[in-house]
């Protein structure tokens, strides 16, 4: 399965391949049709078995932990545990909901080079999308994703004030390179760093009451 994003890119170019393959030839159809294979790759949807855990933080996207420290939040200006995660490119992929509750706020910060507010540093973040949650037992947890790349574009399926399910499709980033979990700080981290993690199937951290 695909996920929607990729349906009119992979139509167009299958559709080309086939014009080029009968009017011109096989061979000359061979890049078109390595093409269609590497968009598959791209907006493919891997099965997920869906987790609940009110406690748990899973980790919205697939990638390697870089990071694990108390930091200040820079969206809402109180101490967190930040868990830092770098994706390996070219970070065309779907976002999973870290956590299931209601969505607070949603947080974009680009163009602008320098800015304190980004979670990474803003060279090698020109564009940031940002968005919190608070669970139902009270706890907020936020992820920022950021990319390199001054063309990314992110697509956030739930508004303010929507419910998220945890593990679910919470959106779509193209050329995404860094993501960071935000919790509170005497949440528990379950991950190390250096260490691989699936989205919608690795837990971060863990929320204590």
């Amino acid at each position: 399965m695909i996920v929607r994003e990729g349906t009119a890119p992979i139509l167009v170019t299958t559709a080309t391949a086939v014009l080029v393959q009968i009017m011109v030839g096989l061979l000359w159809a061979v890049a078109p049709w390595l093409l269609v294979a590497l968009l598959y790759w791209l907006y493919r949807l891997p099965r997920v078995a869906l987790i609940h855990d009110p406690l748990g933080v899973l980790s919205p996207l697939s990638g390697r932990v870089t990071g694990i420290a108390m930091a200040t939040d820079p969206f809402r200006d109180c101490p967190v545990l930040r868990i830092r995660l770098s994706l390996a490119p070219p970070g065309i992929t779907l976002i999973r909901s870290p956590t299931e509750g209601k969505v607070l706020e949603t947080y974009l910060r680009s163009g602008v080079l320098g800015t304190t507010l980004r979670p990474t540093p803003a060279a090698e973040s020109p564009d940031c999308y940002a968005q919190s949650l608070r669970t139902d037992e009270g706890d907020e947890v936020l992820f920022a994703i950021s990319s390199n790349w001054p063309v990314s574009r992110c697509t956030l399926d739930h508004a303010p004030g929507e419910r998220a399910g945890q593990g679910q499709r919470a959106g779509f980033i193209y050329f995404a390179s860094d993501c960071d979990v935000l919790v509170p700080p005497d949440s528990l981290a379950q991950v190390t760093v250096g260490q691989r993690v699936s989205a919608g199937q690795t837990q971060l951290a863990r929320l204590v009451h």
